[in-house]
């Protein structure tokens, strides 16, 4: 029932028992729906917070690997010429150079 602020006549209105319990079972549905919408979407947010953190990571242990990477260059060119400086004090000594091969060395009987 209405009934208004002014003068006017009270309005009426009668609502059928099954109408008033679609009515809250729809809102019940709408507001399950708008919790399972809430929680998709927070964990949506949390995945892509993840996906950033772990893109940063990946991105430092590439500069590390890039890092390395040259070291290890740094150090294959600095043991080359040490075995250049090797092979040429052998040569001035004559003394002849070793086999390289690991494990064809001979073995006392």
């Amino acid at each position: 029932m209405f009934v208004p602020h002014y003068e006017g006549s009270t309005v009426s209105i009668r609502l059928p028992l099954v109408a008033v319990q679609v009515g809250v079972s729809l809102l019940i549905v709408a507001f399950i729906i708008l919790l399972s919408f809430i929680n998709t979407y927070r964990q949506r947010l949390h995945d892509a917070h993840e996906a950033r953190v772990l893109r940063e990571v990946n991105r430092v242990q590439q500069e590390e690997i890039e890092r390395f990477e040259s070291q290890t260059l740094i150090l294959k060119e600095q043991v080359d010429e040490m075995e250049q400086v090797v092979d040429t004090w052998l040569d001035r000594l004559g003394i002849p150079p070793e086999e390289e091969e690991i494990g064809t060395a001979e073995q006392p009987d």
